[in-house]
Order: C-alpha cells, then sequence, then structure tokens
C-alpha cells in the first residue's frame, strides 16, 4: 500500500507515529499538531526525527501576498483628459482667438479713422501699435485732418470778409477768432466722446466674448468632473491580497496562498496549477481514507486526515531501528487508535496491490 502527497513534518509525523505504536495523543492536541502550517515541507529541527527533509529549518513564508497594487486615481488628470473638456477647450482658443482678433481690429480702425487717440485715452491692450499710429497720422480724411482743415478754412474765411470790409485790424477780427476756436474745441470734445464710445464698445464686446468662454468652460469642467467621478473604473481601490492557505500547502506540498476570487497563488503571486486530478480549490486535506491493501482487501475509516496517513507512513519508514508493518496494518492501526469504527469489507478491488487514495 502507498500513500500519495506524503508531506513529512516532525511534528505530524512524530503525532501520527505515536497513534500506530499504542501512543495515543488527546484527540485536540492530536489534529493542533496535525494541521498547524509548519506542517507544510521540511520543518524545524527535531532530534527524534531522521532521514531526508529532516533536521533542517522550515522555510518561511509570509501571510499574505500581493497579488495586485492598489489604485488611486489622479482625478486633476483624467478631468483635463475628458473627451468633452479636450474638445470644447480645442474650440475655446480658437474663439477667444477670433474674440481678440476682432477687438485689435476694431480699435485699430477705430485710432486710423481718428487720426491716432484722443489725448489720456489709455489702450489697456495695446492694440494700437506703432504702425497703426503712423498710418492714422498720414489720413488726410482723418476726423482730426477734418477737424484742422475746417478749422483753418474759417479763419481764413473770417479774415477775408473782414479784410473786404476794411475792418482785418478792427476788433471784429478778435471775436471771429474766439467764435472759431470755441467751435473747433466743441468738434475736438465731439469727436473724442464718440471715439471713445466705439472704443468702449469693442473692448466691452471682447470682455463679454471672454466671459462667455470661461462660464462656458466652467460648464465643460463640471460636466468633466461628473463624468470622471460617475465612471466606477476611476474609483480607488485597496490592493488585491491573497491569504496563506494552510490546507491546500499542506495537500500540494509547497506555500500557497488563496485570493478573493479563490484561486490558488505561489509566492511568486503566479496562479497555481494543481497536478493532474488535482484541483487548486481544494481548502483541506482528506478526513476519510478509502484503502485499497496488496492482497486486496480495502475499507474505509471516516476522520483519517490525509495529512496524518501520509506523515504517519513517512515517519514510521524514516524512524530508524523501527519496525515498519504493512501500510494496512499501519492504517487499521491508525484508525483503531483514532477510535474509529471498524472498516467495512469492500469486494476485492480489480487493481489489486495498487496504492491507497485520499476520498475527498
Amino acid at each position: 500500500m502507498a500513500f500519495m502527497n506524503a508531506l513529512p513534518s516532525p511534528q505530524l509525523g512524530k503525532a501520527a507515529a505515536a497513534v500506530v505504536k499504542q501512543k495515543p495523543l488527546a484527540g485536540e492536541d492530536f489534529y493542533a499538531s496535525a494541521l498547524t502550517p509548519s506542517s507544510v515541507g521540511p520543518a524545524a529541527t527535531d532530534a527524534s526525527s531522521s532521514g531526508p527533509g529532516y533536521g533542517v529549518p522550515a522555510p518561511s513564508y509570509a501571510p499574505a501576498i500581493q497579488l495586485s497594487g492598489g489604485y488611486t486615481p489622479d482625478y486633476n488628470a483624467l478631468i483635463n483628459n475628458d473627451p468633452g473638456l479636450t474638445a470644447f477647450r480645442g474650440t475655446e482658443k480658437m474663439t477667444a482667438d477670433q474674440a481678440d482678433s476682432a477687438r485689435r481690429a476694431a480699435v485699430r480702425a477705430l485710432a486710423v479713422q481718428y487720426g491716432g487717440l484722443p489725448s489720456g485715452l489709455a489702450d489697456p491692450y495695446g492694440d494700437v501699435d506703432a504702425g497703426t499710429l503712423d498710418l492714422a497720422k498720414s489720413n488726410q480724411f482723418s476726423d482730426v485732418a477734418n477737424l484742422a482743415r475746417n478749422y483753418a478754412q474759417t479763419v481764413e474765411g473770417i479774415k477775408r470778409s473782414l479784410a473786404a470790409r476794411g475792418a482785418l485790424q478792427s476788433s471784429e477780427l478778435a471775436y471771429g477768432l474766439d467764435q472759431a476756436n470755441l467751435g473747433r474745441g466743441q468738434a475736438e470734445y465731439t469727436m473724442g466722446q464718440n471715439f471713445a464710445n466705439a472704443f468702449q464698445t469693442a473692448i466691452n464686446n471682447y470682455v463679454g466674448r471672454v466671459n462667455d468662454l470661461r462660464q462656458q468652460e466652467a460648464q465643460a469642467i463640471s460636466q468633466a468632473a461628473a463624468n470622471v467621478y460617475g465612471n466606477p473604473a476611476n474609483r480607488p481601490s485597496d490592493a488585491v491580497m491573497a491569504n496563506y492557505d494552510g490546507g491546500a500547502s499542506s495537500q500540494y506540498g509547497q506555500v500557497l496562498y488563496r485570493g478573493p476570487n479563490g484561486a490558488l497563488y505561489t509566492v511568486d503571486g503566479s496562479v497555481f496549477s494543481p497536478p493532474s486530478g488535482g484541483s487548486s480549490d481544494a481548502q483541506e486535506p482528506a478526513r476519510n481514507l478509502e484503502y485499497v491493501s496488496d492482497s486486496g482487501s480495502s475499507g474505509t475509516w471516516p476522520g483519517m486526515g490525509g495529512a496524518v496517513q501520509n506523515a504517519a507512513a513517512a515517519q514510521l519508514r524514516a524512524d530508524a531501528g523501527a519496525p515498519v508493518p504493512s501500510l494496512a496494518d499501519t492504517v487499521a492501526s491508525l484508525g483503531q487508535a483514532l477510535g474509529a469504527p471498524a472498516p467495512a469489507p469492500k469486494k476485492k478491488s480489480p487493481y489489486g496491490g495498487q496504492a491507497a487514495r485520499n476520498a475527498y
């Protein structure tokens, strides 16, 4: 008879071997020894143990491994990269540039029409450059040029009228010039007011368009934020961990971890593929043993853990000088020592001396 998945361990082996040698331990202590994580792989040094795998330190293992890192979203980046907001900003710049060009063109046209800038008027955006001023001064039909020409003609007319009457040196000349200057001043004031009003209209149109864009941008950002925060993929998450699984580790003879999805993982985080016929979802070793002896008889004992039977056979084989009974007798002794009922006879197996197998 043979056993599968033998996992030698001093604690497990001593407990099981004591049962075989009719030195039963208390059930609680027995299973506490048999099912602790130290039953995985070669265990800590034990002077009473011998044979391959004994007398060497047990490999250490972490209680859990990280399968994937947590996710902390960068909401600023996600919002700025929202497709709707990106599309708006693409048109926003074009619209702002158009508004800027419209304002600049309107102010420069006013300056050329006026003949420059009225005295004391500020140009907040610097739209009237040196080229525009030169063009305005050279415009012979500008408001300033027309006013100067009309004033000169008015003065000339007053002088000619007085000269024709021989009163050029009279007080009539001073009065006429005063009236001409007054008219010129009134015209300059009106021209300045008209320029200022048109200038302010151009500025207001630009500012209003910019404010509209800012309001639209705020709405686009708000919508982008709603899109980002409403997307489940953008929610923060914790790291995915897998916890040490002592039962599976005992069954497969290596340190294994069970993830939240129920799958088993090795220490490097790779998905564990069990041997052919195995299952990575096993939680604990078998509790019932179905055996077939070399003579062909068979039976089943409830309550026999797979780890116990394996360790018992390994301990007995490794115990120097101790007689090693047939494995059929060993299993029978284990069952009797644990108080299990006698095996129920079965018909002879057609496989004769095939190794015992665990029944899950």
